[in-house]
């Protein structure tokens, strides 16, 4: 049984990732902000630690219940409008906590949109995303020279479907379409339990979903 820690596990993609990391028996700790959320992840049988990731003490205490961890899982993110931007702040407040803690595997969920994926994005949604683009992009370099053994996905439109199977992880920057948080979450247990995983940064699409309909390269996990 291995020991994970979950940052902004209280909703969306992080709350799936806790309830399939807990399918497969693994002791979870989960840290988000909201008290409110806490009886609904503690019934999935993780541990919560209550936290504000844009206060950097807050997340090394954060980081300091239980463990040693054998993984951080950053699922944090903002909404349309927030400012200042906890895809930054609260990713780098993380990053250095588990830097801090001696955590050799990260994985941070970011978005297609980022670096050399922008292009896929319609004109109008580089423009609604450009502010959480631009501090996901801030995010992911800084993790990239963190020294951290680092994981990043980037999802492509996600949606609150069922897990399809169907969820695929790529180089290709040109691949884009939906897929949802709960195969999201999938993918990133099959990355974390994969050798061929360190270091990259990865497209997450459905295969039935991709838009346009073709055919991309997919990592083999």
């Amino acid at each position: 049984m291995a020991s994970v820690f979950v940052a902004g596990a209280s909703r969306r993609t992080g709350f799936e990732l806790v309830r399939r990391l807990r399918q497969d028996g693994n002791r979870v700790t989960a840290m988000f902000r909201t008290a409110s959320e806490q009886p609904r992840i503690e019934a999935l049988g993780a541990q919560v630690v209550l936290a504000d990731a844009f206060e950097a003490a807050s997340v090394e205490r954060a980081l300091q219940t239980g463990g040693p961890w054998d993984a951080v899982f950053c699922t944090i993110g903002g909404r349309p409008g927030d400012s200042p931007r906890i895809d930054y702040i609260g990713v780098k407040h993380i990053v250095d906590a588990a830097k801090a803690a001696n955590i050799e595997r990260f994985f941070l969920v970011t978005a297609i949109g980022c670096g050399d994926t922008f292009e896929t994005l319609e004109p109008r949604a580089q423009v609604f995303l450009r502010d959480a683009l631009l501090a996901k992009n801030q995010a992911e370099a800084y993790l990239r020279v963190s020294g951290l053994s680092y994981t990043i996905i980037r999802p492509g439109h996600l949606t609150d479907d069922p897990a399809t199977g169907s969820g695929v992880l790529t180089t290709d920057a040109r691949a884009s379409g939906s897929i949802s948080r709960a195969e999201v979450a999938a993918l990133l247990v099959k990355a974390w339990q994969s050798p061929h995983t360190k270091r990259v940064v990865l497209s997450a699409v459905d295969r039935a979903k991709l838009a346009p309909s073709r055919t991309i390269s997919e990592v083999t996990l």
